[in-house]
């Protein structure tokens, strides 16, 4: 059956998700404050603590499509 007789389907409205956006954006930039603030505050044992709490945003603002692929290093087989 080709459909031609039917008439297409009404287009679905688009998910509204720039509120949520925003929400997670804005939480996200009060989370790096607070740890920014509480590395400024203490010692070098606040620091550590701090670089290992943003390290998982560092890391995730590096990967993706948007960073320069590096050439894979090739593999000499060895005999």
């Amino acid at each position: 059956m080709l459909g031609i007789t039917k008439s297409k389907p009404q287009p679905v409205d688009p998910p509204e998700v720039r509120e949520a956006l925003d929400a997670s954006s804005g939480a996200l930039r009060s989370y790096v404050v607070q740890v920014v603030a509480f590395a400024d505050a203490g010692g070098a044992q606040e620091a550590k603590t701090a670089e290992a709490l943003l390290e998982p945003l560092a890391a995730w603002g590096m990967s993706g499509s948007a960073m320069e692929e590096q050439p894979a290093v090739p593999v000499v087989p060895t005999a």
